[in-house]
């Protein structure tokens, strides 16, 4: 009977096994999607996190869980998200190299991937590299009108940037101004482009004839009135000091050559300082549009795409 009784218990452990087993395969077949879920649920959590450090301009602590994350195979997924992030992060704290390189790696199936690329492109621009920024922007296409418009706008004043009037001149004929985004950042684009084609160009030769006839004049005429009166002043004053030790005690009184030497040396570098003025001048002019123009091509972009900002 015992040999019965084995092969019976060894039947039922049989059976038992092949009701268990299915359950089994059924049980962690849900549990994995479930897994899963949960997993992209955190991840889901920790951009939306990290998002908000950014917004709240805690760029630092954004960065440090960025780089913990991004190259974890969690966040693989969210690669887009995580460089976008990155390239926000590091352009609020004017990284602008390290910005642009984040920005570069965001696809193109990326949700909020045109303004991306249109603040690489300004970026760009911002360090020096407008060749850069208009091949970026070569290569972007858009159907919205508005957006389109904005791409237009951000080559255009590359062109100023560039001295390229007659680039700019053509993208006027075409310029479309019924964008309430674009409009006054259009209107000071052609404010400066206005402001370049009528500058009135300074001349050394006049600026050093000026100056040799009335010293301090020719830095009047660059625009320097105080530092032309101050000269035109100094100079009279030293010139009527050795003019009046000539008369006194002659030409070859130790005091007449002093005060003339001083005051020839100095007439020379009054010549010369109003030469080099009119350089001063048109870098001073130059740097000024620059910085305007590079200002005014930041701000349509924050208006158009206020949601990433």
């Amino acid at each position: 009977m015992k040999p019965r009784t084995d092969m019976f218990f060894m039947k039922n452990k049989i059976n038992s096994s092949f009701v268990w087993l299915p359950l089994l395969l059924i049980t962690f077949s849900f549990a994995k999607p479930a897994e899963a879920q949960t997993d992209s649920l955190k991840v889901t959590q920790e951009i939306q996190f990290i998002d908000y450090l950014v917004a709240s301009q805690q760029n630092t602590e954004a960065l440090y869980l960025i780089n913990r994350y991004i190259n974890t195979s969690a966040f693989k997924i969210k690669a887009d998200s995580m460089h976008f992030l990155k390239g926000k992060a590091l352009y609020n704290q004017q990284l602008l190299h390290e910005s642009s390189n984040a920005f570069s790696k965001v696809s193109p199936k990326f949700t909020n991937y045109l303004p991306a690329k249109l603040l690489q492109a300004y970026e760009y621009t911002h360090i020096g590299d407008s060749k850069k920024s208009e091949q970026i922007l070569d290569s972007l296409e858009c159907s919205d009108p508005l957006i389109s418009e904005l791409i237009k706008f951000e080559k255009a004043s590359i062109y100023i940037l560039n001295s390229n009037m007659d680039a700019f001149n053509k993208y006027q004929t075409i310029q479309d101004t019924s964008f309430n985004q674009l409009y006054d950042a259009q209107l000071k684009l052609n404010d400066y482009a206005f402001r370049i084609q009528h500058h009135k160009t300074k001349s050394p030769l006049i600026a050093g004839l000026m100056s040799a006839v009335i010293p301090g004049s020719g830095k009047m005429y660059t625009g320097k009135i105080g530092e032309g009166i101050s000269t035109l002043l100094g100079m009279s004053v030293l010139g009527a000091i050795t003019y009046e030790n000539y008369s006194k005690v002659g030409i070859s009184n130790y005091k007449t050559i002093l005060f003339g030497s001083l005051f020839t040396v100095l007439y020379a570098g009054n010549i010369f300082g109003s030469v080099y003025s009119v350089k001063v001048y048109r870098n001073e002019f130059n740097e000024s549009i620059s910085h305007a123009v590079v200002f005014n091509m930041h701000i349509p972009i924050r208006t158009v795409f206020p949601h990433i900002f």
